[in-house]
């Protein structure tokens, strides 16, 4: 069986909400297995005497699509952000083609468009709502 931490957490999401949890070890398991763990990216900081455990949690973007004048992320927590291109003139500018040849990047924290040379984090996504 194994030895219970009855450690007090506290999670804190980039962009979103924040989740405290004052419970042990298996609360936090179970608070990490109602969200997919793609979901979650960071790491866990342990302070002095296990107190408090800290775990940033950054939204992780798994889709992008356009309208004729917005860029539409979609998150791995289920949420979607709808930006106007104009705040971005590169993608604006760019043809269907262009637009269309995305890849994720850091595992989904920016979206990187190699033809014509742009990067666009979730957090500036978000910060912008």
């Amino acid at each position: 069986m194994p030895r219970r931490l009855g450690i007090v957490a506290s999670l804190v999401c980039t962009g979103s909400r924040v989740l405290n949890l004052n419970s042990c070890d298996d609360a936090i398991e179970n608070a990490l297995a109602k969200s997919p763990r793609a979901a979650f990216r960071g790491d866990a900081e342990v302070h002095a005497n296990r107190f408090p455990l800290t775990m940033k949690i950054e939204p992780l973007a798994t889709d992008v699509s356009f309208t004729e004048d917005s860029l539409c992320v979609v998150l791995a927590d289920g949420r979607e952000v709808t930006v106007p291109l104009e705040w971005f003139p590169r993608l604006r500018d760019a043809g269907p083609n262009q637009r269309a040849n995305w890849r994720l990047i850091g595992g989904g924290i920016g979206i990187h468009w190699e033809p014509i040379d742009e990067d666009i984090s979730v957090e500036t996504l978000l910060a912008s709502q």
